[in-house]
């Protein structure tokens, strides 16, 4: 009768080892299979399929590998067809042979005899010791390590940096026994990025990855550099998840003087916003026709003109004519875009080669597009291609328009917002969006002046997560006074940079003559900006 719960004499397990009936033994922790003293198991006699091929342990010259360390792993040297080739054979934790893979020495191409499974290669010899474990990416690599270090397992991933995921999550429980776990990839940014991947498999704190000053670890043992390969073993970084940094890395970052961003175009909002930062995410909300593109073209031309800074523009509801002699007016101060305004080619050259003609403006040109993958993919374009630090979006409600379903509206500008905000972060600029308004529901109408809050924001719940800044745009289009027909209220409705600015109210006025906009003098404002000591 088979007896379980035994201690194992070579893991130090107490209760993992169950004898059988026949005095073999198996051991459920390190998983080593010992035969009956008399031979009579009936265990592991599984034998090696025909078609295997059978080989020998010789020196591989080539490779510097020694007849011992062929041997150790059974990595075989025949023919198969006439050709030279060098045999590995995959086998299971019990030794039973699963398929080979059979690489032909000339030109290196390879192919395998039985069923594929993503074992790990040499992982049958290693049961006992958990301490270290060393994986790389081919089997000649593997041989090399251990060949040089000896006294820790070492295996490959079976079909290289592509298909090492795989590997690892199908081994993951025997993996999880060591105490570390060293992935030695190749070099190359293929095995580079194999190697996190797989490495994010393994439990926090265990992983390293190590990366060889040449390509892999056989081209270390060729080139006499075996001390640097045995070296390169002790000194892999340990994983850690992107992100996540320790606080001695932080002291550089923090201390460096505090500084202001860029200014805008109006002296308040600059001093009560410190200036506009990358990277940031910055919105604005405003009813139909309250000049959001043209608050925006503002703030684009002011950035090109007075900053000298690279500028990517979507508006996604005007043509690019419209947008460029947009910019030009704004700069010149002359209204090239109605047909009745007086000036000079040479005045609307300058004004163009001061604008756009800088090559630091980008436009989209795609009237209506309302794909939201498009647009990641262009201002991904506009950033790394272009290099541009500042993104205007006009506007993100229409990346929302074509669902009717009120509530998959919600959820999807919800998913809108957020992915554009993360993309701040992962290409380091700063967005400026447009949202639209919803109807304001008994409320005076935002058309008539009424007061923007930061729930009309389609998108609201997403915008007060992400957004550094949200901005509200309130004009009386219906005024009978012109001048307050032609004054917006700019109205901070969140601030996460200080918390100072929510709330506070800048009138903006537009030139009729110019066709930009000022900041009104002595405008009446909900706060005054600053006390008399000049403080907040």
């Amino acid at each position: 009768m088979a007896q379980g719960h035994q201690p194992c004499p070579d893991c130090g397990s107490s209760d993992a080892l169950l004898i059988n009936d026949d005095g073999s033994t198996k051991c459920y922790s390190c998983g080593k299979f010992t035969p009956s003293p008399d031979g009579a198991s009936t265990q592991n006699t599984k034998k090696t399929p025909a078609e295997f091929l059978k080989g020998k342990a010789a020196y591989i010259d080539s490779r510097k590998l020694s007849k011992e360390t062929c041997s150790k792993f059974k990595y075989m040297t025949g023919t198969y067809k006439d050709k030279e080739v060098q045999i590995a054979t995959y086998r299971d934790l019990d030794n039973n042979p699963v398929f080979q893979k059979i690489r032909f020495v000339e030109d290196k191409e390879f192919f395998t005899i039985g069923k594929f499974k993503p074992l790990l290669y040499g992982m049958h010899l290693f049961k006992g010791s958990t301490k270290k474990l060393i994986i790389t990416e081919g089997e000649i690599d593997a041989l090399s390590v251990y060949q040089v270090v000896g006294d820790y397992p070492v295996v490959s991933v079976p079909n290289g940096a592509k298909n090492a995921k795989e590997a690892i999550q199908h081994n993951l429980e025997w993996l999880e026994r060591f105490e570390e776990i060293v992935f030695m990839f190749d070099s190359d940014k293929y095995g580079v990025e194999a190697a996190k991947e797989c490495a994010a498999l393994i439990t926090i704190g265990k992983a390293k990855i190590v990366t060889l000053p040449l390509k892999d670890a056989n081209e270390m043992l060729v080139k006499g550099k075996e001390k640097e390969l045995y070296k390169a073993t002790w000194n892999g970084e340990e994983y850690r998840p992107d992100g996540i940094v320790s606080g001695e890395e932080l002291w550089e970052e923090v201390n460096r003087p505090i500084e202001k961003g860029l200014s805008y175009p109006f002296e308040a909002l600059t001093e009560l916003t410190y200036g506009i930062r990358v990277p940031e995410f910055i919105c604005f909300g405003a009813g139909t026709g309250m000049g959001k593109t043209d608050f925006f073209k503002e703030i684009e031309t002011h950035l090109i003109k007075e900053h000298k800074q690279t500028v990517g523009i979507i508006h996604l509801e005007e043509t690019t004519k419209d947008t460029v002699l947009g910019l030009m007016t704004k700069h010149s101060g002359i209204k090239f875009h109605l047909p009745d305004t007086p000036f000079t080619e040479e005045e609307k050259r300058k004004a163009f080669d001061e604008t756009i003609g800088t090559d630091r403006v980008f436009i989209y040109d795609s009237f209506g597009t309302t794909d939201l993958d498009t647009i990641k993919n262009t201002i991904r374009y506009m950033v790394k291609g272009k290099g541009c630090k500042f993104i205007f979006l006009d506007h993100i409600t229409a990346l929302g328009d074509a669902i009717e379903n009120s509530g998959e509206v919600n959820q999807r500008m919800r998913n809108i917002v957020s992915e554009l905000a993360r993309l701040t972060r992962e290409l380091d600029f700063t967005l400026f969006a447009i949202s639209h308004l919803r109807k304001s529901d008994g409320k005076k109408p935002h058309e008539e002046g009424g007061r923007v809050h930061l729930d009309d924001l389609y998108g609201a719940k997403a915008i007060s997560q992400w957004a550094s800044y949200v901005f509200g745009l309130e004009r009386n289009q219906q005024a009978e006074d012109l001048e307050e027909r032609h004054t917006t209220t700019l109205r901070c409705l969140k601030d996460r940079y200080t918390g100072q600015a929510t709330g506070c109210t800048i009138a903006i006025k537009y030139d009729t003559e110019t066709g930009k906009l000022f900041e009104a003098e002595n405008a009446p404002s909900e706060f005054d900006l600053k006390d008399e000591s000049g403080d907040f």
